[in-house]
This record gives structure tokens, sequence and C-alpha cells, in this order.
């Protein structure tokens, strides 16, 4: 061995050296270097013994620390909520059209009814009609602004709209031994609504029920003559009436900021009372009333945009 052989060399040296100072026979040199090498020997031992501890003491606190993170729960992930699509949550404005069909009810045709004795035996005699049949009907077309709010699928809102109406009715009755005319003409030019919104939505299509004011312009007129041009009653209504509406619809968004709709609605404006009045001829008196009731049945196109 190397080292010991160095070892060797060097401790016969040092036993040659105590031997010329002390004068005693010095040990051979083989068990003087044997006494120096074993205690590095041991010295040697005892730091691998050390060294290889302290390497199993570390592989001991890893793999301990390596259980112990396994035991441990796992992190929560956390995941942004998404953002809600909320394509309705916003206001409106567009325009409609449409049709107003007939009533085809007798329930709102005029009925005249005699206010004085006269006019009383006229109607006896048949001269004049209780009841005329009148099925007005006509278009409408005008314009609408409302807004929204979106809660997940379900939709409020409020909406009103204004319209021109061009619907309108003439009837021209003549009857009995006198030949006698009635004449009834009416017309509503205009019709609007004030209305509330419930729906459900359904991505980009929403379903919905509606309900609320209704008002509009409402004219009349009435003539009954034997000869003609010569009224012999006459009378007429000029006035603003409002009453209730309520209906549903579909609607639906095509493209951003864009939707189309079809809808119903039925109205009550209440009713219509006109007074006949004695024109240049006997002192004749009396009403013709009818129900202001209708159907609208429409299509729209709405711009939407965001207004809070």
């Amino acid at each position: 061995m190397p080292v010991f052989d160095g070892l060797f060399s060097k401790s016969c040296a040092v036993a040659q050296h105590e031997k010329s100072k002390t004068g005693f026979r010095s040990v051979p040199c083989f068990f003087f270097a044997l006494s120096r090498y074993v205690p590095d020997m041991e010295l040697e031992a005892r730091m691998k013994m050390k060294f290889a501890s302290a390497i199993a003491l570390t592989g001991a606190l890893l793999i301990s620390g390596q259980a112990d993170s396994a035991d441990l729960p796992a992190r929560p992930y956390y995941k942004a909520a998404p953002i809600a699509y909320l394509p309705w949550n916003k206001c409106y404005i567009g325009v409609t059209a449409g049709y107003t069909p007939g009533t085809g009810g007798s329930d709102s045709d005029p009925r005249i009814r005699a206010t004085s004795p006269g006019l009383d035996t006229s109607i006896l005699l048949g001269n004049v009609p209780t009841r005329l049949a009148s099925d007005p009907d006509g278009a409408v077309v005008g314009g609408t602004i409302g807004c929204n709010r979106q809660y997940d699928r379900v939709v409020v809102g409020g909406e009103a709209d204004l319209m021109y109406s061009s619907l309108r009715d003439t009837v021209a009755v003549t009857q009995g031994p006198g030949v006698t005319t009635t004449t009834f003409d009416r017309k509503l030019d205009a019709i609007g609504t004030v209305r509330a919104r419930l729906g459900y939505a359904i991505d980009n299509t929403l379903l919905y029920v509606t309900g609320g004011l209704a008002y509009g312009h409402v004219q009349s007129t009435a003539q009954i003559f034997s000869v003609p041009g010569a009224s012999a009653l006459a009378g007429s209504e000029n006035a603003w009436k409002a009453g209730w509406t309520a209906g549903g619809g579909v609607e639906h968004i095509f493209m951003p900021n864009w939707s189309v709709k079809a809808e119903y609605l039925y109205y009550d404006l209440g009713n219509s009372d006109v007074n006949l009045l004695p024109v240049g001829g006997p002192p004749e008196t009396g009403v013709i009333s009818y129900k202001n009731t209708g159907h609208i049945i429409r299509a729209g196109l709405n711009y939407h945009f965001a207004a809070y």
C-alpha cells in the first residue's frame, strides 16, 4: 500500500533518530510504523462511519418529507366564474308595422237606442235598425322604445309605442216603409301602448307576455235621414280613449344589437256613445253606442344599446 510504505519509511527514520538521542535500542521499524498507522486507520474509519450516518439521515429526512407532503390535502383549484351571457340586458328603439283585423263578433257592433218617442216609433216601424253590422280593419305603423333587464333566463322590461292606424269602417242601411237611411262611419287613426314585459330567454330568442295601458284617438259620425242630403238626426265623436291591452310575442337577436319580433295584442279602449240630435227635422233623439276593441298583429325591428 503506498500510504503504508511511506509511513513505514518515515517511521524507521524517526526510530533511528530516537536511538541516536537516547542510546537505547529501539523497537523494529515495522512495529513502530504499525503503532503510528493504526490510530490513523481508526480515525479514518470513524470519519467514514460519520459520513455514512449523515448520508443515511439525510435520505431518511427526504423520504419522510415526501411522505408528509403526500398526506397533505391537495391545494384547492379556483376557476374564474364565467361571465354571464345577457344579450337582453339593454334598452332599444325600433319600428313596427302590422295589421288590425276585424273583430269578427257582434259584441262590438254599433247599437242604436232611442231617447225620444219619435225615434222609438221609427224603430218600431222598421225605418231605423237597432244594430249596425260593422267590422273595421286596417294597417298600423309606428315606433317603439323600451328597456329590458335580464336575470339569468328571466327578462323583465317595459315598452312604449305609438302607431298611426288606418282602421276604419263605414256602414249604410236603408230600410222600412219610410225608406230611411242610416249611415255610420268610425275610425281609429292613432293607437299607442305603455306595457310591461315578462319573458323567458333561450340564448338569443325571447318568448314573452305583455300587458298594460292602451290609448287611441277615435272618430265617428252618424246620420239618419229619409230624404237624401237632408239629415233628420246627426251626431259625432272626436276623442282620445284609454283602456288596456294584453298579448305576447317572440323576439330574436339575429346580429349584434339588432332583433326582429312578431307580436299579438288585444286592446280595449272602452265604449263610445254618439248622441244623435235633430237637424232640421222632428224632435227625435237617440244614441249610438259601440265598443272600441280589436286585435293587432305586427312585426318589429329593434336596435339595442347599453343604457346602464
